[in-house]
C-alpha cells in the first residue's frame, strides 16, 4: 500500500510545490507563496492562491478552494484519488514493491507522536539555539543590521530572543506555542524557524561556524519539528487585556517593540501563526479569547491578507481588523516611526 505521508515528505524535501503548481516567479510572504489561482473557473487577476512551502497544502482566498496536493490533483485534473496518489508516488520514486517501511521522522501525525518528536528535536538543538542567541548579543554589527532592515532592536527583546548563525547567514527564531503547554501550564517551546538573509549586502561577517549542534536545524526548511500552531511573541500574563494577531513572526516582534515604545506592552499579548495564512481560519476558530476584552487582527495588505481578513470578519465580526497602507507592519513602522492613530 502506498504511503501518502512518505510521498509528501519526499516531495516536500525537493520543493515539489513549485512543480505541482507550476511556480516560477514567486511572491513569498513567510512560509507561503501567493500565485494566481490555477482553477480555470476562477479568473484571478491578482494573486489570491496561497501555497504552503512547508506542508502539502493550498488555499485560495478568492474562490475558496483548499486542501492538500491530492485534493488539488483530483479537482484540477479531474482524477480519482487512486490516480492522484499513483502520480505523486511516481514523482517521488515510491512504489508498493520498493517501499521498505523506512520513514522520515515526522510521519505519524497523532498529537502524542508529534509532541514526542518535537521534544526530541528541541533537546537536540536547544544548545545550538542558546549559542545563536549569545552570538547575536555579542555582535553589534548584526544588531545594527536587524534594526536598519527590520526595525527590531534585538537587545531589547525580553521574553523569546532571536539568535543568529552568521556562518549560515540565518536568523533563528523560537516558536513558542500557546496551544501546547508545559506541566506548569506555561506555553511550550515547540520548534524553531530559520530565516535566510543576504548579510553581505550590508557588511561582511567573519565569524566562525557555531558548531555541529545545529546540523539537524540547518537541514530544515523554515521550521522543523514544529507543529502548525499559534505562537506567542511575548509571555502570556494575567494582566493582559488585549490579544493582537499579526501574520508574520518578525512583524510581530516589530509590533511588540512598538507597543513597548507607547507603553502598552504589559497589557497586550502578541501572537502569530507559525504556518502563515494556510491554516489561519482554523487556528483563529480554536483560539480561546475569553479572558481578553479586545481582539485585534492585522494581516499583510496583499490580496491574500486582505481576503483572509474579510473572511475572518465574516466569522468574527466583533474583532478589530487593522488595514495598513504599507505591505506589512514592518514597512509601516520603518516608514512612520511613530504611533498608530
Amino acid at each position: 500500500m502506498l504511503d501518502k505521508d512518505l510521498i509528501y515528505n519526499i516531495l516536500l524535501s525537493r520543493g515539489y510545490y513549485r512543480t505541482i503548481f507550476n511556480i516560477s516567479d514567486t511572491n513569498q510572504r513567510g512560509n507561503d507563496i501567493q500565485i494566481n489561482c490555477p482553477f480555470p473557473d476562477h479568473r484571478d487577476s491578482t494573486p489570491s492562491f496561497s501555497v504552503s512551502t512547508i506542508e502539502p497544502l493550498y488555499h485560495c482566498y478568492g474562490c475558496g478552494n483548499s486542501g492538500d496536493w491530492l485534493d488539488f490533483l483530483q479537482k484540477h485534473n479531474h482524477w480519482s484519488f487512486k490516480q492522484a496518489l499513483e502520480f505523486l508516488a511516481s514523482e517521488a520514486g515510491v512504489s508498493e514493491e520498493s517501499y521498505t517501511g523506512v520513514r522520515p521522522v515526522k510521519i505519524e501525525r497523532t498529537e502524542k507522536k508529534e509532541r514526542e518528536i518535537t521534544q526530541t528535536f528541541i533537546d537536540d538543538n536547544l544548545n545550538y539555539y542558546v549559542k545563536c542567541v549569545t552570538a547575536l548579543e555579542q555582535n553589534p554589527k548584526a544588531q545594527l543590521y536587524f534594526e536598519k532592515t527590520r526595525g527590531i532592536k534585538t537587545q531589547e527583546i525580553q521574553d523569546f530572543p532571536i539568535g543568529i548563525d552568521t556562518a549560515k547567514r540565518e536568523w533563528i527564531i523560537p516558536v513558542v506555542s500557546i496551544e501546547h503547554s508545559n506541566e506548569n501550564g506555561s506555553p511550550q517551546l515547540v520548534g524553531f524557524e530559520r530565516r535566510r538573509n543576504d548579510f553581505t549586502n550590508f557588511f561582511e561577517f567573519q565569524d566562525k561556524p557555531i558548531g555541529q549542534q545545529g546540523k539537524d536545524l540547518g537541514k530544515c526548511l523554515k521550521r522543523f519539528g514544529t507543529p502548525s500552531t499559534m505562537c506567542c511573541i511575548n509571555y502570556p500574563k494575567a494582566e493582559q487585556t488585549e490579544l493582537i494577531l499579526l501574520e508574520g513572526m518578525l512583524d510581530s516582534y516589530v509590533y511588540l517593540q512598538y507597543l513597548r515604545e507607547i507603553g502598552r506592552d504589559k497589557t497586550c499579548l502578541v501572537i502569530s501563526p507559525s504556518c502563515g495564512l494556510s491554516k489561519i481560519i482554523e487556528q483563529v476558530k480554536n483560539l480561546d479569547t475569553s479572558r481578553f476584552n479586545k481582539v485585534s487582527i492585522m494581516l499583510d495588505s496583499d490580496d491574500a491578507g486582505i481576503k483572509a481578513m474579510e473572511k475572518l470578519n465574516e466569522l468574527f465580526p466583533n474583532y478589530k481588523y487593522i488595514k495598513l497602507q504599507k505591505k506589512d507592519f514592518t514597512d509601516f513602522y520603518l516608514s512612520q516611526r511613530k504611533p498608530l492613530q
